[in-house]
């Protein structure tokens, strides 16, 4: 899938090193032009029982 209008941002606070280096790859067009990184969704059902898990040590 192509991005239409990607990011351009040298930077992304909070992204550790790989990934900085995986937005490097996709701004500058390693893995093809405007490639657009797709995020998979998680239902909320399984985020909050992980978080919970977590939480509970």
């Amino acid at each position: 899938m192509t991005e239409p209008q990607p990011h351009r941002a040298d930077v992304i606070e909070h992204l550790d090193a790989a990934e900085q280096a995986l937005y490097r790859g996709l701004r500058g067009d390693r893995w093809g032009v405007r490639v657009r990184l797709e995020q998979e969704r998680i239902g909320w059902d399984v985020a909050w029982a992980r978080i919970g898990q977590l939480l509970a040590g």
